[in-house]
């Protein structure tokens, strides 16, 4: 075997391996499901084992073809970020990110962050997609995602693009109806209103306590609305800062429980931990972790 054939293949097994089945690969590579058989066949032959047992309805890697497909994704991984890197060099920045996101901040904040962006660069295209579930980036094929709160384990790199401070309030009237909470667990006696979750996190007793709350109001994922209600006197939310900041100054609404709110509320931009990542995407996550040091929260 020269080194010429030991290169071909690759790049229909990594595909094949990675999208899960023959079909998904050939779609993905613009050719036929027949010729991405050919090739992986005709590498089994060269090398003299199986890498992969494939039935009607599962393909599954041989331990060989587990220890091959990791060196393969590597040296294929390795070749389009060199390819991809020159051509970043000689071209003007340009093509298409998908970035992933929701909420009233990223609308509020990051937008006008984003817009600047583009008037930089004019040849970059940006598709944002507003969801309140998490997406798989590599899956549904995105570049970035913006989420809230505490991040869980995987395969994804994060930047802290700020923290954001939450604040517990109510209006004075509701307030003087019902009381006001000394303690988290008094919120359990309250009427609440409810936005993502109805699990209210606080600093107690030097560690952190989940309060599950419940109330006659709920909004998915729609800040405005939850300080409308707050403001009416409809019951006490639990709100980022920056969605309550004017009722504060003004007075409609009041702040509670100051002492045991917690401040890990962060806002991270989240990307694929891959070899090579375009120019354009680089320049995007610099660009707005330098602007967004710059928003004010609290």
């Amino acid at each position: 075997m020269n080194d010429v054939d030991a290169l071909k293949g690759i790049p229909e097994f990594v595909a094949a391996v990675e999208r899960g089945s023959f079909s998904k690969a050939a779609r993905e590579l613009g050719v036929s499901v027949s010729f991405i058989s050919r090739q992986i066949d005709a590498m089994e032959r060269r090398m003299g084992i199986k890498l992969l047992h494939r039935t009607t309805r599962s393909m599954n890697l041989t331990p060989n073809g587990r220890t091959y497909y990791l060196a393969c994704s590597e040296l294929w991984a390795g070749f389009k970020a060199a390819q991809g890197r020159i051509l970043d060099q000689v071209e003007t920045p340009k093509g298409l990110i998908r970035i992933s996101s929701g909420g009233e901040f990223v609308s509020r904040e990051i937008g006008p962050i984003l817009a600047d962006f583009m008037l930089l660069y004019p040849e970059i295209s940006l598709e944002m997609v507003f969801a309140n579930r998490q997406v798989d980036l590599h899956e549904e094929g995105f570049d970035l995602a913006i989420r809230f709160g505490a991040l869980k384990g995987g395969n994804l790199l994060a930047r802290k693009l700020v923290t954001r401070k939450l604040t517990l309030c109510a209006s004075p009237t509701f307030l003087k109806e019902f009381g006001t909470p000394g303690h988290p667990n008094d919120l359990r006696r309250f009427n609440c209103l409810i936005g993502n979750t109805d699990r209210w996190r606080f600093k107690v007793d030097g560690g952190v306590r989940e309060i599950q709350v419940k109330g006659n109001w709920r909004s998915n994922d729609s800040n405005p609305v939850l300080v409308a209600a707050a403001c009416k006197g409809l019951g006490i939310a639990y709100l980022p800062y920056y969605s309550t900041r004017e009722g504060l100054a003004s007075g409609a609404l009041v702040t509670l429980l100051d002492s045991y709110m917690i401040d890990d509320k962060a806002t991270w931009l989240i990307y694929p931990d891959r070899l090579f990542m375009p120019l354009r995407v680089q320049l995007l996550i610099d660009f707005l972790c330098d602007k967004c040091s710059e928003i004010e929260i609290a």
